[in-house]
């Protein structure tokens, strides 16, 4: 009767805690959801599999704002997140991408949307890359928009060439003034020669 009271007791004692375990990271979950879901920019995970096929295992609501899309047109597949990147940096971002699976370096990389309601932003994203038994590499990472930097970037990089032309303007007007400085004094001693000589 002990031992049955000992066995009993320790499968009690295990459902408590897988049941314990199970709240927990229901609870851990909840909270990173709601901590990504409250963050600018999306956090995710992308699973990238031996066959060549992808998707997003986990990625945060702020899919909506980057993408586009919904967590659930990603999360088996994620081929549509693919489908809205500029195709002028499409190549650049699947070789990156590439490169980071290769090398297990650090993913990083920036570049155009073309958002469902035909706006184009820019993004910056980063993640790292792990490698598992199975072949497949996860990655671990968080993609923001970069609009308004890209085009304070812009503006700035305008003002710089704008000041660099105007300074190069006054540079070169100055120098044809020194020019022409220089001839107007060479003829007024050329006029003192001669009227030197003539008077002479």
């Amino acid at each position: 009767i002990e031992k049955l009271f000992y066995t009993y007791s320790d499968r009690v004692s295990a459902e408590m805690q897988r049941s314990f375990s199970e709240e927990t990271n229901k609870e851990l979950i909840n909270r990173f959801e709601h901590i990504g879901n409250n963050i600018p920019g999306m956090i995710y995970q992308y699973k990238l599999l031996p066959d060549g096929s992808s998707c997003f295992p986990y990625v945060s609501n702020g899919i909506k704002n980057i993408y586009g899309l919904t967590p659930d047109q990603v999360k088996q597949n994620a081929s549509a997140a693919f489908q809205v990147i500029h195709p002028d940096d499409i190549e650049r971002v699947t070789l990156s991408i590439q490169n980071s699976a290769k090398n297990l370096d650090q993913w990083q990389d920036n570049y155009r949307v073309n958002l469902p309601s035909g706006e184009v932003i820019w993004v910056e994203g980063s993640a790292t890359p792990e490698l598992h038994k199975d072949g497949s590499i996860l990655w671990y990472g968080f993609i923001q928009n970069i609009t308004k930097r890209k085009e304070a970037d812009r503006q700035n990089n305008y003002r710089v060439l704008l000041r660099s032309r105007v300074t190069s303007r006054k540079r070169q007007t100055k120098r044809l003034q020194s020019r022409q400085t220089n001839r107007e004094r060479r003829h007024d001693i050329q006029r003192r020669i001669q009227n030197g000589k003539t008077s002479n």
